[in-house]
C-alpha cells in the first residue's frame, strides 16, 4: 500500500474483483480479477487470476460454504472470458 496526502492515508495498490455466477446445467463457476489501482493499459482478460492467489493475497476465504471439492476446482481455476461467455449463452 501506499500513503498519500497530509494524513498518510493508506491507498492499496491493487483491488480485485470476483464474479461468481450459477448457471442452471453447469453449476457454479467464477472469474477473479486483480488489477492495479491505477488507469488500466491492458484489456481486462490480462488481468484475470485465480481465486486462490487472492485469497493468498487478501487472507480471506471466499466461496467457504461450497463442499471443499467444488471450491477447490473453482478457486484454483482461471476462467476465461470466452468461458464465461460460452456458459452464460447456453
Amino acid at each position: 500500500m501506499d500513503r498519500i496526502g497530509i494524513n498518510k492515508v493508506w491507498v492499496p495498490t491493487h483491488f480485485y474483483k470476483i464474479i461468481v455466477f450459477d448457471h442452471l446445467h453447469k453449476g457454479i463457476n467464477a472469474m477473479a480479477f486483480k488489477m492495479p489501482h491505477r488507469k488500466l493499459e491492458e484489456k481486462l482478460f490480462s488481468y484475470l487470476t485465480t481465486i486462490d492467489s487472492i485469497e493468498i493475497l487478501t487472507g480471506l476465504d471466499f466461496l467457504n460454504e461450497l463442499p471443499d471439492s467444488i471450491e477447490d476446482k473453482i478457486e484454483s481455476t482461471k476462467l476465461w472470458i470466452s468461458d464465461f461467455w460460452d456458459t452464460a449463452q447456453e
